[in-house]
């Protein structure tokens, strides 16, 4: 649990996934950070189940690498229901799209965000953090997604320390 949501992180690569299971922690790109207990980590091949009972599916892949990673989750299947965020920045090839439209070009907007903000994930993660969220055109059918987007739309900035 994580706020009081269930939450699963599902990895490219099952090595990966058995790495972060077992050190707790992501040297390469959050070095020192510990990931909760009760974090659930698996493969992406295996969170199949995972992805059909989501409210939300957050995509914190690189834009140049979106396109596998929406194929992927074509192939396993999302939730009629869940809202679909992307993490991403920069344009996604071959058309340079941004990656809310390839997201809404599959999910439709009534179920896509983005979320935008500091560049790096240490940012997202230290003291004064401050990332910014926005739906693209109006905000998820979801409703745990209302529910956790609709209250910070119109929230103002947090000052940066």
């Amino acid at each position: 649990m994580r706020a009081g949501l269930r939450t699963a992180l599902l990895c490219r690569t099952p090595e990966q996934a058995a790495q972060l299971g077992r050190d707790r922690h992501n040297e390469r790109y959050l070095p020192g950070v510990e990931l909760p207990r009760e974090l659930r980590i698996r493969a992406l091949s295996d969170g199949r189940e995972a992805l059909l009972r989501s409210d939300l599916v957050f995509l914190a892949v690189p834009s140049k690498t979106l396109p596998e990673a929406l194929a992927e989750l074509s192939r396993l299947g999302v939730s009629q229901r869940a809202g679909v965020v992307s993490l991403a920045k920069g344009l996604v090839p071959p058309d340079g799209l941004s990656a809310s439209l390839a997201l809404e070009a599959i999910y439709g907007s009534q179920r896509v965000a983005c979320v935008g903000g500091p560049s790096h994930a240490r940012e997202m993660v230290g003291p004064g953090s401050s990332a910014r969220s926005r739906t693209t055109r109006s905000a998820s059918s979801s409703p745990a997604s209302r529910r956790t987007w609709l209250p910070w739309r119109s929230a103002p900035p947090r000052p940066r320390a």
